[in-house]
């Protein structure tokens, strides 16, 4: 094969894999909307896939995203009604069940009536209806309740660490957070206490820190338990992105939030009556008041308006979507500000 053929395949082999990955990935993608407060989808193309019919479309995991609607018009008769749809709107899960959860690490959690139990896609229960409290799979184990404690279980069901726990959180990276005697800590996998149980309350670890509190003291904390930053702040959450959301002030004399690094330097200052966390690169921000009437926008991990402070409502960035509220209307927009259609 001489040289001018041979370029000419690799060319046409380069459009049909760039071609035929951009087809795929259209087809794979959609875009949730909501009209007369029910939510329906859109494929890439703006065309309507399925109607505006559901209380919530959650987010789609395993190709399924768990819906409900509301059924009953009265105290007597209403009740809501959840199960599974897929990208096309296929029901594939009937709408059956009192709660369900999105799937994570191929199984949800989902309650026919009173106790939870775990199903897979195809809706075959894998651990029994027996829990009253659970929480998605986490880094191989799930955080459950029975008979008032809480425990872990693997996705065979089976008990790997002992339901001895007041109250306990996923597994992150690793550890997870459990309370006994009304102090939390952290474990291992294998239910050795890591982090002394010294804590009024803690965070989930991430980004290899965990936010913790004693009294009103806020502090970060390492996965040995060392202290890395102690706050001086009257609220916190924990790093995402590099950085952690932090209030001062309260409600009554004026709360503002802004940004800081792991070493604790103010990246975006103290301006915002309110801010939601960093979710793929950007965070909601707002100023104003309920009485005043909140503007909100987007901000970059610079602290630069990236969408104007013109909404009265602004929810997390998700598949490269936002739901805002503008002069009553809800809607979603993509990250140049430009409304979704």
């Amino acid at each position: 094969m001489n040289t001018i053929n041979k370029n000419l395949l690799v060319t046409l082999i380069f459009i049909f894999v760039i071609f035929g990955k951009s087809h795929k990935s259209d087809a794979q993608f959609v875009i949730k909307f909501k009209k007369n407060d029910k939510y329906g989808l859109k494929n890439a193309q703006g065309k309507v896939i399925v109607q505006p019919k559901y209380q919530r479309i959650g987010k789609f995991s395993n190709n399924l995203a768990s819906v409900y609607i509301s059924q009953g018009t009265s105290s007597l008769d209403f009740e809501l009604k959840f199960g599974y749809i897929d990208k096309t709107g296929k029901e594939v899960i009937p709408l059956k069940y009192g709660y369900t959860d999105d799937f994570s690490e191929g199984l949800a959690y989902v309650k026919p009536d009173f106790e939870y139990g775990y199903i897979d896609k195809t809706e075959k229960t894998i651990i029994p209806f027996i829990y009253s409290n659970a929480n998605a799979f986490s880094e191989g184990l799930a955080c459950v309740e029975k008979d008032g404690k809480y425990g872990f279980i693997d996705k065979t069901g089976k008990t790997i660490i002992p339901f001895i726990y007041r109250q306990a959180g996923s597994f992150s990276e690793g550890l997870a957070k459990v309370l006994i005697n009304m102090k939390y800590g952290f474990i291992d996998k294998a239910g050795k206490i890591i982090i002394p149980l010294e804590y009024d309350n803690v965070e989930s670890f991430s980004e290899g820190f965990a936010l913790v509190r004693n009294g009103s003291k806020y502090s970060f904390i390492d996965k040995l338990g060392k202290k890395t930053l102690e706050l001086e702040y009257n609220g916190a959450e924990s790093f995402i992105g590099g950085l952690s959301r932090v209030d001062i002030g309260n409600d009554n004399t004026g709360r503002k939030c802004g940004f800081i690094d792991k070493t604790g330097k103010t990246i975006i200052p103290f301006i915002y009556s309110e801010a939601g966390n960093f979710s793929e690169g950007l965070a909601s921000v707002g100023i104003g008041s309920d009485k005043t009437g909140m503007k909100c926008g987007f901000v970059d991990k610079t602290g630069k308006v990236i969408i104007p402070l013109i909404y009265s409502r602004a929810d997390e960035f998700e598949n490269g979507q936002a739901q805002v509220e503008l002069n009553g209307e809800y809607f979603f927009i993509n990250k140049l500000g430009k409304r979704i259609k």
